[in-house]
């Protein structure tokens, strides 16, 4: 034991941060480890490493194998979908961040019994954002935005699908309205290019900001009034949703993939269809307007549900007992 945490082992397979090809070599040593290490049961995290994680299970004889589904559209083309076939037969229970995505693994793989995929939801550190010691003020003056300013913002990479481009619209029209306002972009990508050059020709580079990567998420977000999360696809159950909620922002979310389900259908946030920044804007303005004692009646209720449903130790206890069922199936338990 050290600092109250279990010591465990970590395997490393390859040096390489991407298998573009197939790797025999990988998957046998896979099989050689979990052999070696007389692992009950081998829990894959998306769709590499399930088809890894399985074949190397039943090389090895490992009695249980568990595959995690974090996206939308994983099994996307035909290829995909007949290997499936054969993998998730020999997959005791799949896992998904959400219903929404277990949906969509249904639907995409119809030879798959209902019963062996089910929901887990997903998680975050709640305590992490929900106590944060700096407030609105002082994380304003760190990052030189005015205190008088209504701050909308978003936290997450910079790529087409999760829509910022609507978001650097919506608030081209949401500016007009409310001089003083300010964006905020937290994340980075291979798209930032291309939302600083919509800024600009928005006319509202000045009052969009940048900020890249961070490591201070939790204490950033307090200095905003609104968040924003305009996705337009594959999210499964977005954590960085979930921390604004657990950080008591109020927030706007799209109608795509699974956060409705966060969201409670628009009991716990705002939400308008995807890729419109017409219909963002005007609920960015909408939430502006609200009374103080209807938003915080609404952010209570959002910061409730993450503590009660996304926080790690809910989501350790959902796993436990997935474990506990397949471990009793396969007889490693009474």
């Amino acid at each position: 034991m050290q600092n109250g945490q279990q010591r465990v082992k970590a395997f490393y397979l390859s040096e390489k941060k991407e298998l573009k090809f197939f790797s025999f070599r990988i998957l046998y040593r896979l099989a050689r480890i979990l052999k070696a290490q007389k692992v009950d049961i081998i829990h894959s995290h998306r769709d590499k490493a399930m088809v890894y994680g399985t074949i190397a299970g039943v090389i090895a004889r490992t009695p249980a194998s568990v595959a995690q589904v974090h996206g939308f559209s994983r099994t996307r083309n035909w290829h995909r979908r007949l290997r499936n076939l054969f993998i998730m037969k020999r997959i005791g229970k799949v896992l998904t961040v959400g219903e929404a995505v277990r949906e969509d693994v249904l639907t995409t793989n119809p030879s798959v019994p209902a019963r062996k995929v089910c929901s887990i939801g997903n998680s975050i550190d709640f305590e992490n954002f929900a106590n944060v010691s700096i407030n609105c003020r002082q994380i304003r003056d760190k990052l030189d935005i005015p205190q008088d300013a209504v701050v909308f913002g978003t936290v997450g990479r910079h790529t087409p699908s999760k829509g910022q481009i609507y978001l650097i619209d919506a608030f081209a029209i949401v500016k007009k309205a409310i001089a003083n306002a300010q964006l905020v972009f937290i994340g980075d990508g291979p798209f930032r290019g291309e939302l600083e050059k919509r800024a600009a020709e928005n006319g509202i580079a000045e009052s969009t900001r940048f900020l890249g990567r961070r490591d201070d998420v939790p204490e950033v977000l307090r200095a905003l009034n609104v968040f924003v999360l305009p996705s337009i696809g594959s999210e499964g159950l977005p954590r960085a949703l979930m921390e604004a909620m657990a950080s008591g922002i109020p927030c706007i979310s799209t109608t795509a993939c699974g956060m409705p389900e966060i969201l409670g259908n628009g009991e716990l946030g705002f939400l308008v269809p995807a890729a419109d920044g017409i219909a963002l804007a005007d609920k960015m303005l909408t939430v502006i307007k609200m009374p103080k004692d209807k938003l915080k009646e609404i952010t209570e209720k959002a910061k409730q549900k993450v503590k009660d449903e996304y926080t790690y130790e809910a989501a350790a206890e959902r796993k436990e007992r997935i474990y506990r069922e397949l471990a009793t199936k396969a007889g490693l338990i009474g």
